[in-house]
C-alpha cells in the first residue's frame, strides 16, 4: 500500500512536470508570435 502511494506520487509529479513544461513553451511561442505579428 505504501509502495503504491509512493510510486503514484512520483508519477503525478512527473505528469505535472510534463504538463507545465509545454504550457510554458507555448506561452513563450505566443509571446514571440505576438511580437512579430502585431
Amino acid at each position: 500500500m505504501q509502495r503504491y502511494g509512493k510510486s503514484n506520487a512520483r508519477t503525478s509529479f512527473g505528469d505535472l512536470k510534463v504538463q507545465t513544461f509545454p504550457s510554458r513553451k507555448s506561452m513563450e511561442m505566443l509571446k514571440f508570435a505576438k511580437k512579430y505579428l502585431i
